[in-house]
């Protein structure tokens, strides 16, 4: 379940909202985009979400294919993702890589092995503010079935983006997101790394990076960076 950081038992009405908890939203966005994979039978699935500037940024995602696909949409400011969050509209492609309407995009898209494309907008107080994107690396002739699931996770990812938001957090909700992220991808490394040094099972080697975050007053993620950076 999602939470904030309450305030102190017995301190006074705070002056702002709580802090929203990044990580534990980071973590359900995560496991609702890599859910999708199997429903709806794609390779790859992904998150963006629009910064200050209304530029789509990749938040989350399941493959680096995915993260580097999603950086040439920006970059060239075209393609299917771009179209679905312009439009507020469920936007698919069944071959990228010969698909007239993104002509630039098309040799990224090889580079990539990038073929079917389905994107959805992700809405928060019926604002776009994202798009969630399935890819897969051979041509799809998708579905009003699919079209149908997607724009369904779509919605579950808006909800929980808004369970823990508000308009005064909106601006830096990719950003903290993409923090968040990178964070937890560090745990997950230093985890794989005391699972095999230690002979440890995944929750033992969370267990053994936590005891020495507590004994040091350091971030699990900091904890888990400088294990990493001691790796041989």
């Amino acid at each position: 379940m999602l939470r904030e950081v309450e305030p102190a038992a017995g301190a006074g009405p705070p002056d702002r909202p709580a802090t929203p908890d990044w990580d534990s939203l980071a973590e359900a966005l995560h496991e609702t985009i890599a859910a999708a994979i199997p429903l709806l039978r794609a390779d790859g699935v992904g998150l963006m979400l629009a910064d200050q500037q209304g530029a789509l940024r990749w938040v989350t995602a399941t493959n680096q294919a995915e993260l580097a696909f999603e950086q040439a949409e920006r970059d060239l400011g075209e393609g299917p993702c771009i179209a679905a969050f312009t439009a507020g509209q469920v936007i698919r492609t069944a071959d990228l890589q010969c698909d007239p309407r993104w002509p630039r995009l098309g040799p990224a898209a090889r580079t990539n092995q990038i073929r079917g494309v389905l994107s959805a907008p992700v809405l928060l107080d019926d604002q776009a503010i994202g798009t969630c994107n399935a890819l897969t690396t051979v041509a799809r002739s998708w579905t009003e079935a699919d079209a149908g699931a997607v724009r369904a996770f779509a919605v579950v990812l808006g909800r929980l983006i808004g369970s823990i938001t508000d308009a005064r957090h909106k601006t830096e909700l990719t950003a903290q997101l993409q923090f968040a992220l990178s964070s937890r991808v560090l745990v997950e490394q230093a985890k794989g790394v005391l699972m095999e040094r230690e002979g440890v099972d995944a929750q033992g080697a969370f267990e053994l990076l936590r005891r020495r975050a507590r004994s040091s007053e350091r971030k699990l993620a900091d904890v888990a960076r400088e294990l990493l950076a001691r790796r041989p």
